[in-house]
């Protein structure tokens, strides 16, 4: 696995399970330092995470944890029902 693989598949799953909430920065040197890496697997892996929406960039080259708005949870929450409904279905078919 790459390094801009396995940065991305931690940060994803921290904001996953709200150890890193809307709004909260995140730091580059930090990533580095965790990782034992150079700068440029972690902004690899900050190019992906913005590209799926999950991190926001801010003034300066920082990056956040994106907000989510009204329309984006709406969204989340009928694609999780559709889940849900499907998970169901297969279940009764077994």
């Amino acid at each position: 696995m790459k390094s801009s693989d396995r940065i991305h598949a931690v940060i994803e799953s921290q904001i996953g399970q709200c150890v890193l909430l809307p709004g909260d920065p995140i730091d580059e040197e930090s990533l580095m330092t965790q990782f034992d890496v150079s700068r440029t697997p972690v902004r690899e892996a900050l190019v992906r995470l913005k590209a799926e929406g999950l991190v926001s960039s801010i003034a300066r080259g920082g990056a956040i944890v994106s907000k989510m708005d009204m329309v984006q949870l709406m969204s989340v929450w009928e694609l999780l029902s559709d889940l849900e409904g499907l998970c169901a279905r297969y279940a009764c078919l077994r």
